[in-house]
């Protein structure tokens, strides 16, 4: 009580201090007042020179080439055998599993008993034919030979009753004969002359005959021949489709990804039996960007990408660019169809089109992995292909005044 009456004696003893100033505020309110101020007006300069970029982000996986290759079976059988497992390098050609086709082998055998049996019945009918022909051809030529004969006679006879026809002639002209002497003569050379174009029309009989009969032959032959060389045919085509089956080549050079079989299974033609990978081509990215983002990337652009099996906060993201962009959205039969595993397709389609993009990566010799990192150096690790990876592209920016104004006028109310 004593203190507050003391102060109160003072006011009374001095009711006017008209000299003393006023304290507004202190040094240290100041100093945050100016602070503030100067956030403010930084915050305001970035507003409007500042950029905000404009990202679009997607899910993709690492992969080598453009699309990862099928090996399918050619025709219908059981697997015996595969020779092949993840991990393995296959060459061009290589077989990589073995399947059996009981069918197929019993159509096998009885077309090579069919054409063995056709064979050698070819062989009896020609050494029979050879023999029935030269039989004939000998027979023809037995008759020739006589018809030449006979003709030669007849030119004999002919000669001989042309000169009696020629001396009967005179003498019926002096009278020494009678014509009918001599019309008989010239009957019989008549005659004669008859005889030798009979024998000429046999002679070419004969030859027809032989030349028909040697057409007849090879006919048979040619038809006999044409049975097998069918069969022959059918067999070549039968024993070809057996080798297809059974032995599954791969027609391509790669490294084996996965197994879509297993030994037993029946596989048709078409059937997957392994995917493979082309170690030959570089090591790339396919990305699978929502339809509504994608049309918004452009090739050349730059790309970060972010293994699944490295952590981005750490070691950052793969530097890459954008090699292609699909033209159209992709379905999930289409992604399919690049992946080849229809639930990895799945998962990165979502429930909608996305569009597709394929990007190279920068090269950095100094880095262990091979490819240039946000990061220094990147992680201690090479990237495989298989490995599942986000990324995020910037396709644009702006300033943070256009995103503010059109918000501070729809709240305002001001247009």
């Amino acid at each position: 009580m004593d203190i507050f009456r003391k102060s109160s004696l003072e006011k009374l003893s001095s009711p006017e201090q008209l000299d003393t100033m006023m304290t507004v505020t202190s040094p240290r309110g100041w100093i945050a007042l100016l602070g503030i101020g100067g956030l403010l007006f930084y915050v305001l300069l970035w507003s409007i020179f500042g950029e905000i970029p404009d990202k679009v982000a997607g899910s993709g996986i690492m992969i080598r080439g453009g699309a990862i290759f099928d090996v399918v079976a050619v025709g219908t059988g059981r697997v015996t055998e595969i020779k092949v497992k993840p991990g393995d390098e296959v060459a061009a050609g290589e077989v990589v599993a073995v399947a059996s086709s009981p069918e197929l082998q019993l159509r096998v055998d009885n077309l090579r008993k069919q054409l063995d049996g056709l064979r050698g019945e070819d062989q009896v009918l020609t050494e029979a034919d050879e023999r029935s022909l030269e039989l004939e051809k000998d027979a023809l030529e037995t008759q020739r030979e006589n018809l030449k004969s006979a003709k030669q006679d007849s030119l004999q006879i002919i000669g001989v009753l042309e000169q009696k026809v020629t001396t009967q002639e005179t003498l019926v002209e002096k009278g020494a004969l009678t014509k009918a002497s001599l019309l008989s003569t010239r009957n019989e050379l008549i005659s004669a002359q008859q005889d030798i174009a009979r024998s000429d029309l046999q002679i070419s009989q004969a030859n027809s005959s032989e030349s028909s009969a040697m057409a007849n032959s090879e006919e048979r032959k040619l038809t006999r021949r044409g049975e097998v060389d069918d069969v022959s045919r059918q067999l070549s085509e039968a024993e070809s489709e057996l080798q297809l089956t059974a032995n599954i080549v791969s027609p391509y050079a790669g490294r084996v990804l996965e197994l879509m079989v297993d030994p037993g299974d029946i596989v048709q033609g078409g059937t997957r039996v392994i995917s493979l990978e082309d170690l030959k081509a570089s090591l790339r990215a396919v990305v699978f960007i929502p339809a509504g983002d994608g049309k918004k990337v452009r090739e050349g652009m730059e790309i970060r990408i972010s293994p699944a099996t490295v952590k981005r906060e750490e070691y950052g993201s793969l530097v890459g660019n954008v090699a292609s962009v699909s033209d159209f959205p992709s379905t999930e039969e289409g992604v399919n169809r690049t992946l080849r595993n229809s639930v990895l397709a799945q998962d990165l389609t979502g429930k909608g089109s996305v569009i597709e993009l394929f990007a190279t990566l920068q090269l950095d010799p100094s880095t262990p992995s091979g490819f240039k990192w946000s990061s220094s150096h990147g992680p201690p690790l090479k990237v495989a292909s298989g490995t599942l990876a986000n990324a995020e592209i910037v396709v644009g920016s702006e300033h943070p005044i256009t995103i503010v104004m059109p918000y501070l006028r729809k709240k305002t109310g001001i247009y």
